[in-house]
């Protein structure tokens, strides 16, 4: 099948599950490339514009397994973006990670992991795996334990051993002629039962109590979408939603990534026919941190200009950055309905 942009891999040969390295791997990976806050993101992405998108991964299965860094670029960028990419990697060989980046790594692979568990199926797909994998069908405890225990130097030791050049493959997939197919649509999310409240401001509150994990998911829901955009202001609504998250009256765009993956959490916005708005995800025990940030993203954002004057990141088209010029005035937008008076879930 063409592509339409290089497909980027990095592998390094690594260790099997059963190695005590497994966990300052598993560390190291998120402080490369887990979220909006992470090393190659925010160099590689962010300052440099040379991906549309970067991830780094430790598979530690019961053989020897592979570090990898995922990236896609466009073919002209792409030796620059695997160059700037093995530098961020070097640096990691002989400077300290931060006891905040390394705190923050740790969280994020707690909060993944209990994750997997909210579900009997994820449960039971854990035991299975563990018993499988390790012969101790609790494993996931000892995984914890261990991974809480992992220091700075762990991280630096692990990358001076395992990411040298001479342990490392690069492999690229690049476009050839011809268009692109077009991706799946996402699937449905699926239905839940939930209880509704209404606060004296008149907002709808709808609840699903789960405590069988530490686990708290948010998503504040605001009318608007597909349906109430015109032809003059197609779009709009995908577009306000986007910028929700480039920035606050307190807060940038950098900021609000930070605040929520150091405690293991994620932001993220959406927009359909009739509606818009945000999701969060945190442990239970930062739901106050995740609501404060909601609350801040959905009343206080401030749609920074060098995002909505046409300039935007290089993931996005040339015809999305078109339309952005006159946001602002559109009455229409999920952002404009955000008010006390108007109910929302």
């Amino acid at each position: 099948m063409a592509v339409q942009l290089s497909q980027i891999k990095l592998a390094w040969h690594t260790v099997a599950l059963s190695d005590a390295d497994v966990y300052p791997l598993d560390v190291l990976a998120i402080v490369l490339g887990e979220g909006k806050s992470s090393r190659l993101y925010q160099q590689v992405r962010q300052k440099q514009g040379l991906v549309h998108a970067v991830s780094a991964t430790s598979y530690t299965p019961l053989y020897p397994g592979l570090f990898l860094i995922e990236a896609v670029a466009d073919r002209d960028k792409r030796d620059a973006a695997i160059a700037a990419i093995r530098a961020e990697v070097s640096k990691l060989a002989s400077d300290t990670v931060g006891q905040d980046e390394l705190q923050k790594s740790i969280k994020i692979s707690l909060s993944h992991h209990l994750d997997q568990l909210r579900t009997v199926d994820g449960q039971a797909r854990d035991l299975a795996e563990s018993e499988i994998m390790t012969g101790d069908p609790n494993f996931s405890e000892t995984y914890l334990a261990n991974l809480r225990r992992v220091t700075t130097e762990d991280v630096r030791r692990v990358a001076r051993q395992y990411l040298a050049d001479r342990n490392l493959t690069i492999a690229t997939l690049n476009p050839l002629a011809g268009p692109a197919q077009a991706p799946a649509p996402p699937a449905a999310p699926a239905a839940v039962q939930i209880q509704e409240f209404r606060l004296a401001n008149g907002l709808r509150l709808l609840v699903r109590e789960d405590h069988s994990l530490p686990l708290v998911n948010i998503q504040a829901l605001l009318l608007g979408g597909v349906r109430a955009e015109s032809e003059t202001n197609s779009g709009i609504t995908r577009l306000t939603a986007r910028l929700l998250l480039k920035g606050t009256r307190t807060r940038s765009a950098d900021q609000i990534a930070t605040t929520i993956e150091s405690v293991g959490g994620q932001i993220s916005y959406f927009a359909g026919n009739s509606s818009c708005g945000l999701s969060a995800h945190a442990l239970s025990e930062d739901v106050g941190l995740a609501l404060d940030l909601v609350s801040d993203v959905l009343q206080n954002a401030t749609f920074p200009p060098r995002w909505s004057s046409g300039s935007g990141p290089p993931s996005w088209p040339k015809s999305k950055k078109n339309k952005t010029g006159s946001f602002r005035s559109r009455n229409n937008s999920c952002a404009s309905r955000c008010t006390p008076n108007t109910p929302t879930a």
